[in-house]
């Protein structure tokens, strides 16, 4: 599992911050806890659509959403 933070979320995408750096058009399956801890979380099937260099070893992850999950889907989706 890797871990990063959501800077930017729309209705057919979003914007990740990683300190790792993936390959273009791979497929993610993406978790968005909020903060606070409240539910649900988002759960997506998405690719990544662009990689840009963030500053240091920081990399910004442009993600298309290929499919919103249902809570009953995820468990289902390795």
């Amino acid at each position: 599992m890797t871990e990063g933070i959501c800077n930017d979320l729309s209705g057919n995408g979003m914007l990740l911050t990683m300190d790792q750096k993936l390959p273009l058009g791979s497929e993610l399956l993406v978790t968005l806890c909020p903060e606070n801890g409240q539910r649900p979380t988002l759960q997506a099937k998405c690719t990544i659509a662009r990689l840009q260099q963030a500053g240091g070893d920081k990399c910004l992850l442009g993600l298309e959403i290929l499919e919103v999950l249902s809570e009953a889907d995820s468990t289902q989706v390795a």
